[in-house]
């Protein structure tokens, strides 16, 4: 054909234009092959993310850590690794802190290591609480009576934020202290003072307090009847050694008796002075106990009533009755 390309030059030109069209598909098809492959691999990073997320949500620590640290550098996947790794650290020492003051402490600095996170600061503050409350608790099983120990206890009770149970050992610790206060009054024999407080503690159901109570009334009583015994109030002394003595308080049976035999005592003195020998000789003679500082000895008074044979020999006189045949006749 003239003035044109021969037909026979013309088709390896379209058959080279094929070949390089052929090139171009393949490799868009490659290269959204990759394209896919990079979508769903990265899809699946996302995915295995937001699973990690989830378990660090739910409090599952160290799962948490071991699927973040599977992300390597994706995101703030290592951050997220060490901080679950804190929460994990942190939970097994409150688990095992028990009642150690020491161990909470430590659980509470694990807890303050756990950055930007409210929980965590929470935590460690409760933990901290919680180190206070087993040293008071440990200050106050060890105060042994000590005022100050107590004292202690009670401000580190007061300093828990009312964590368990602070708040009924706050009162606790106040009862303890009028506690002591009272036995120190009562050592001291103040019984008067120490009264009113043991009835409180009483009240309130505390130790031994109604036991205390009751002893400072009975020791005021007996040193009551000591003082009537001084003033020779031998029946108002009396009723109240019989009381105690039901309790056998003391030498109380021993004063009652006494009172009693000071009674008599005096009944036969009085007799005696009358001229009623033999009712003064019989009264003596009921005097059970004995001797008692200042009272005279009771043989030589049963001998006073006694009285010597007149001179006369006349013992007895009637003097309605003149017949002289009557016989008296005396049988001791």
């Amino acid at each position: 054909q003239y003035g044109g390309v021969p037909q026979e030059a013309a088709e390896p030109v379209k058959k080279k234009k094929k070949w390089w069209i052929w090139l171009i598909v393949a490799a868009a098809v490659i290269i959204a092959g990759v394209g896919v492959a990079v979508f769903l691999i990265f899809n699946n990073i996302k995915k295995n993310y937001e699973n990690a997320q989830e378990l660090y949500a739910q409090g599952q620590y160290t799962e948490a850590a071991e699927e973040f640290d599977k992300l390597g550098t994706y995101s703030n996947s290592a951050e997220l690794a060490e901080r679950s790794r804190l929460w994990t650290s942190a939970k097994e020492a409150e688990k095992s802190a028990g009642k150690d003051p020491d161990k909470w402490e430590k659980a509470s600095q694990a807890y303050a290591l756990i950055p930007e996170e409210p929980d965590a600061v929470s935590a460690s503050g409760t933990c901290h609480r919680k180190s206070l409350y087993y040293q008071a608790c440990r200050t106050f099983d060890n105060a042994d009576g000590s005022a100050e120990e107590v004292t202690k206890a009670k401000g580190l009770f007061e300093s828990c934020g009312g964590i368990e149970d602070s708040s009924a050992r706050i009162t606790e610790c106040e009862n303890e202290l009028k506690y002591i206060e009272a036995t120190g009054l009562l050592e001291a024999e103040n019984w008067a003072e120490a009264e009113p407080v043991f009835a409180l503690l009483a009240a309130a159901g505390y130790k031994d307090a109604d036991e205390m109570n009751e002893l400072c009334q009975d020791e005021q009583a007996y040193a009551q009847g000591k003082s009537l015994m001084a003033e020779k109030k031998w029946a108002e002394a009396e009723e109240i050694f019989d009381s105690l003595a039901d309790k056998d308080f003391k030498d109380s049976l021993a004063l009652w008796l006494e009172c009693d035999d000071w009674m008599i005592y005096e009944e036969a003195e009085a007799l005696l002075a009358e001229g009623h020998f033999y009712d003064a000789y019989k009264k003596f003679d009921e005097i059970y106990g004995g001797p008692y500082e200042g009272m005279p000895d009771i043989y030589s008074r049963k001998e006073a009533c006694i009285q010597p044979l007149p001179a006369s020999g006349e013992v007895y006189h009637n003097p309605t009755y003149s017949n002289n045949t009557v016989e008296l006749t005396i049988d001791n």
